[in-house]
């Protein structure tokens, strides 16, 4: 360090409060006049090791009469009632005589803290935000007074300066007297301007939620994709509505849905339940987006459980997307079942037109032998031949129209 101790004195007496109660001439011409009185700023750990008698190296602040910081490494150890400045580093000297800067004078709380968060001082505004007195802070670390905590709450601005080396961070920062965006930057070496605004933070707030939204509404988006992907896949209907309420409950906002449809009135019903579809005894968890289904022969609903997450009209018109995809996909089987069904019936009924024929055509193939051999009536055997052949040719015509229907048959199989 630059100042080394002077006799036995050291180069300043501090007494309980840290005031300075006497200083060598060599630091006063560092600190300026009218620093006797005034207090060493330090932080909480620090006044920890000094009231249990034992010896602080670190930063230390002084404030003189002019409103000039002076900042520097030291060594102060306890004597008698009192403390000792022992050493002085390499000074910073800083103008925070905030009641001539312009810009801090305006409405904006803010105030001046050493990295070691300790407060050297602070404007009006602050004061009057906080309900306090210059007198009072000027010393103390910032965080109970602005957290209400007993260190640096999370995402502090100033940690994150430290952390990443950078002069300046900011941070949306819940206090005691609200929601803030802080904004905290270097203005010399270990000292820090700290600024407290209120209106960014409510814009900066509704920026977020417009953010989040609109992420939402990408999942939800791509979910509704996914979904006509499963719908074009499905094959059985309850298997593909389970997979369906499965995908939706992907989208990590929706705490649960339930999917309940008819088709034909009613002949058919699916009723698929995933996630909290009941209100809790405690009344958290509740909230409902109710999109109903109605398309042709089927109708319901799909009821999303959102825990009072507020939907927008962009993301209802897209679950209605979805809702409406869905009804055509059960009309759509619905059409589909029905049509397997008739194709079950004419298969069962081609096969049954062709064992009639076989029947047909076998007794009239030994009718036309016996007519030959046994009937010597020429008018008679003539006469029953002719109905024969008249039997065989609707025989050969049904037999060409079953051809055709195998043909159709096959079609069918090709499209099913």
């Amino acid at each position: 360090m630059e100042n080394s101790p002077r006799g036995n004195g050291g180069l300043c007496t501090l007494d309980s409060d840290l005031r300075v109660i006497s200083i060598e001439d060599s630091l006063k011409k560092i600190l300026g006049e009218g620093i006797v009185g005034k207090r060493a700023l330090v932080d909480s750990h620090a006044i920890k090791i000094l009231k249990g008698r034992g010896e602080f190296q670190g930063r230390a602040a002084f404030m003189n009469s002019r409103g000039n910081v002076v900042y520097a490494r030291c060594r102060i150890s306890g004597r008698g009632d009192g403390y000792v400045l022992e050493e002085f580093g390499e000074p910073t000297v800083v103008d925070c005589n905030l009641r001539e800067n312009t810009f801090l004078k305006g409405p904006v709380p803010a105030f001046i803290i050493t990295e070691e968060q300790v407060i050297v001082e602070a404007n009006d505004a602050f004061l009057s935000l906080t309900g306090t007195r210059r007198e009072d802070i000027i010393g103390k670390t910032c965080y109970p007074l602005v957290h209400g905590t007993s260190g640096p709450p999370e995402g502090c601005p100033l940690v994150e300066i430290r952390i990443s080396g950078g002069e300046r961070n900011m941070n949306i920062m819940s206090t005691v007297f609200g929601n803030f965006l802080v904004v905290v930057h270097e203005i010399a070496p270990g000292l820090y301007g700290h600024y407290m605004l209120k209106e960014a933070a409510v814009l900066l707030e509704a920026q977020n939620r417009m953010m989040e939204m609109m992420e939402r509404y990408n999942r939800i988006l791509l979910t509704t994709v996914s979904v006509n992907t499963i719908l074009m896949e499905g094959r059985d209907v309850s298997e593909t509505l389970e997979r369906i309420a499965d995908k939706i409950m992907e989208i990590e906002e929706f705490r649960g849905i339930r999917i309940s449809v008819g088709i034909e009135n009613g002949k058919s019903t699916f009723n698929i339940a995933r996630g909290e579809t009941e209100p809790r005894k405690d009344g958290e968890g509740w909230g409902e987006v109710v999109i109903p289904i109605d398309y042709g022969g089927i109708s319901g609903q799909v009821v999303i459980y959102t825990g009072g997450l507020e939907i927008g009209d962009d993301e209802m018109d897209v679950l209605r997307t979805m809702a409406n995809n869905l009804g055509m996909y059960l009309e759509s089987r619905n059409l589909e079942m029905k049509r397997e069904i008739a194709y079950r019936y004419m298969l069962e009924a081609m096969d049954n037109f062709a064992i009639l024929v076989d029947r047909i055509r076998n007794p009239l193939a030994v009718i036309m032998a016996l007519t030959e051999v046994e009937i010597e009536d020429e008018e008679l055997r003539e006469k029953i031949i002719s109905n024969v052949e008249k039997v065989q040719e609707i025989t050969k015509r049904v037999d060409e129209l079953w051809n055709k229907a195998e043909k159709m048959r096959d079609i069918f199989k090709g499209k099913r």
